[in-house]
């Protein structure tokens, strides 16, 4: 498995086996559109008979799965410093959260936990 990975990180893989891709820096999921801009369009198949471009890759499910394992050896993977949304530290002057300070989940909470208090 491979935690956070980058769109540069999958055209890396998608190069390594020689797949066509696409990078498309506007676009998003869904669900998390702000949180990670950028998408990547690989062709596995060829668009005439459907046979797979590389036989080591033939579906997407096998894609990702050596995407799993061959991004977290990369060299530029092992240089950058991996944080996962939500979970970025914020210095807080006087938290009880220590010299850590608190997540923005941890905020959050406890913006909800005030303006429920704030309501009744």
């Amino acid at each position: 498995a491979c935690v956070a990975p980058i769109p540069q990180e999958i055209a890396e893989v998608c190069a390594h086996f020689k797949l066509p891709w696409a990078y498309e820096k506007l676009k998003a999921h869904p669900r998390n559109p702000i949180l990670r801009l950028g998408r990547i369009r690989v062709r596995i198949k060829e668009s005439r008979d459907g046979a797979p471009i590389n036989p080591e890759v033939p579906t997407k499910k096998e894609l990702l799965r050596k995407m799993g394992k061959i991004i977290p050896t990369l060299p530029s993977r092992k240089s950058r410093k991996i944080v996962l949304p939500g979970e970025e530290k914020i210095e807080i002057p006087g938290s009880a959260g220590g010299p850590g300070g608190m997540t923005k989940k941890e905020m959050k909470r406890l913006a909800k936990k005030k303006k429920k208090k704030g309501k009744k």
